[in-house]
């Protein structure tokens, strides 16, 4: 169980290094499939809180984590609607994610 609850940690790591990558090169796929990612990495990080002991860190990475997948998800909708590339939306969800990203990695610890 403890192992289990390294994988939102690990997730949102690869998936914020990934949509680095997509805003460096400009890449609408890999900026999508990466927000698409950090919203699964969102949801999957409820049931593994919900299943752990819950600490204060524990709390609020999860809230931020959550914070970051909702802004994730308004990135993909905006680019649904609009069908622009959402370069704003997308560096915000990766300003928030690195936030989000230590306060995972100090819960985790």
């Amino acid at each position: 169980m403890q192992l289990l609850q390294h994988v939102p940690c690990i997730a949102v790591i690869g998936a914020l290094l990934f949509l680095g990558w997509g805003l460096l090169r400009h890449s609408l796929d890999i900026t999508l499939a990466s927000l698409t990612a950090v919203v699964l990495t969102g949801v999957i990080a409820i049931p593994i809180f919900a299943s752990g002991p819950r600490t204060g860190a524990s709390t609020a990475a999860v809230v931020a984590l959550e914070a970051t997948a909702g802004v994730a998800l308004a990135a993909l909708f905006v680019w649904r609607t609009t069908r622009r590339y959402p370069l704003f939306p997308a560096v915000a969800v990766l300003l928030i994610g690195v936030a989000a990203s230590i306060l995972v990695v100090r819960a985790a610890m």
